[in-house]
């Protein structure tokens, strides 16, 4: 069944992780990547951890956190989980700032249980999305969510412009509010912003060796913007420097934090050459970042603890970057999506192959739209390059989601290939992570997902499953069953891997919805 969180024992260097919830991307893949690395990634039971309607186990979850950290190297938090219940709680929790943070002071008790441990804690700046799951946020948000999210821009707008128009079109937009909803969004919102301010303090402070403070889903305009700015005075007043880090993302950022603790633990910091599939690709902007994509680039390459390489000769790898000629879309959504879904600029791909055929380290983000890989552009790489010889590969959701998990994997995968440790168990971890991106990503978010949504009716997630088991198993008899692959030691000794048979599991769908998937690949390593 794949990794499943809590169970995984690997190596030495033991991690706790507090997951921002109980969905694959947030809970079993950093443990993957842990295992990637060779390194164990230890989780509480996933009962105790929130979901689209249960709050987490708060009191357990510290209670487990301290017994669990006498001995561990680091701990990766999920703040939003041990303060609101999870990424879901932080949207429609009301409790007082007071409340949350006596909740939170669990946390100074793990800091004096474990002096040296390396506490690495993040927490969300909250989304403002018209296009947001309604499930998700406040029971108000299918009506007035839009004209929130329009009164949230004006408000920043009427900031800028500073002229009369513009804070007419904001008090326009605020009337069509009621008033109490209103009041209920924005104390909300400044109840996570307090919270927010006291982790930087207790950053300042030093309960954390390392803080993000992550835009979840986030646009050039908004609330959400203007706190990120306040935060980011703070941070600067507070000299914090690289410890505190304030960038778009939140589910894959449990994976950034665990690529920078071991990193920056091995004294080891990898250097990465983007390449991008448009001229202007760098400059592009990405449909929940509100950044040019070459600044949502540099920002996730400092979350997971690596650099630039200033020419591809000096990379430890080369990240192809397939990116929007100019602004990103959303696949899932049908928002925003050039008219030609094909094209795919050749050049590109066969960069990728020759680089593979030279042996050369490279990593792959597929960011041209967001919630799903390019069709056109994951069927050439099949076409012309051995993908199992990647580094890392993604294509999910959101620009931020990809390429913090892009960097997190090939950055532990570079870790491994430097450090050694048990080869066999490290290279079926790195395969199966590779097999499930291309599955979850192409495969299910670019052709099942859309086709079962497009039927009439509820979705049949039975039959979706068994469609998805046989369709992810015939993906890998095609392009990973019976190829060699291939690890040398540090004594300069090649060890060779036959990928062997897939072993059948179902999906499921955790939060009972088309959006999220978990596929749970898995298949043997035979030495040869």
């Amino acid at each position: 069944m794949g990794f499943v969180p809590g169970t995984l024992t690997v190596m030495t260097d033991r991690i706790l992780l507090i997951p921002l919830d109980d969905r694959t991307c947030t809970s079993r893949l950093p443990v993957h990547l842990g295992a990637v690395a060779g390194r164990t990634v230890l989780t509480p039971p996933l009962g105790w951890i929130g979901n689209l309607t249960r709050r987490a186990e708060r009191e357990a979850l510290g209670a487990w956190l301290i017994q669990a950290a006498h001995d561990a190297e680091a701990v990766v938090l999920a703040l939003d989980t041990l303060a609101y219940g999870g990424l879901v709680g932080s949207r429609q929790s009301r409790e007082p700032p007071q409340a949350v943070t006596e909740r939170l002071l669990c946390l100074w008790a793990l800091r004096e249980a474990n002096p040296t441990v390396r506490i690495a804690g993040f927490i969300t700046i909250p989304r403002l999305s018209a296009t947001a799951a309604p499930e998700e946020e406040a029971p108000y948000w299918p009506q007035y969510g839009e004209a929130i999210a329009r009164y949230s821009r004006l408000v920043h707008a009427s900031r800028l412009a500073g002229s009369a128009e513009a804070t007419d079109l904001m008090h326009h937009a605020q009337a069509a509010i009621p008033a109490e909803i209103l009041a209920d969004y924005l104390a909300g919102r400044q109840r996570n912003l307090a919270i927010n301010r006291q982790m930087i303090e207790w950053a300042a402070a030093g309960l954390f060796d390392l803080l993000y403070l992550t835009v979840d889903d986030s646009a050039d305009l908004g609330l959400n913007v203007l706190e990120r700015d306040e935060l980011a005075l703070l941070v600067a007043d507070r000299q914090l420097g690289d410890r505190v880090l304030i960038y778009p993302g939140a589910d894959e950022v449990a994976c950034s934090l665990l690529s920078r603790v071991l990193l920056e633990k091995a004294a080891f910091q990898p250097a990465f050459f983007p390449v991008y599939a448009h001229e202007y690709g760098p400059q592009a902007v990405t449909m929940y970042e509100g950044l040019p994509l070459q600044e949502t680039v540099r920002l996730h390459m400092a979350a997971a603890g690596v650099r630039l390489a200033p020419k591809p000769e000096t990379a430890d790898c080369q990240l192809f970057i397939h990116g929007p000629e100019k602004t990103g879309g959303d696949f899932w959504l049908d928002l925003d999506l050039p008219e030609d879904r094909r094209d795919v600029p050749e050049w590109f791909v066969q960069g990728i192959a020759t680089a593979l055929q030279m042996g050369s380290p490279v990593a792959i983000a597929d960011v041209a739209w967001a919630n799903a890989a390019h069709p056109a552009f994951v069927q050439r790489l099949f076409d012309t390059c051995p993908v199992r010889n990647l580094l890392a590969f993604a294509g999910w959701n959101t620009a931020g989601n990809t390429l913090g998990t892009v960097f997190a994997h090939a950055a532990l995968r570079l870790l491994a290939l430097e450090q050694g440790g048990d080869l066999a168990a490290q290279e079926r971890a790195q395969q199966i992570a590779l097999f499930e991106r291309f599955a979850e990503d192409w495969l299910y978010m670019a052709v099942e997902r859309p086709a079962a949504a497009s039927r009439p009716g509820p979705p049949d997630f039975e039959t979706l499953s068994r469609q998805m088991a046989v369709r992810s198993e015939s993906c890998y008899l095609r392009h990973w069953q019976g190829n060699v692959v291939t690890r040398v030691d540090a004594g300069g000794i090649p060890h060779y891997w036959r990928l062997g048979a897939f072993r059948r599991t179902l999906p499921t769908f955790p939060w009972a919805r088309l959006f999220d998937v978990d596929l749970a690949a898995d298949f043997d390593l035979e030495a040869t």
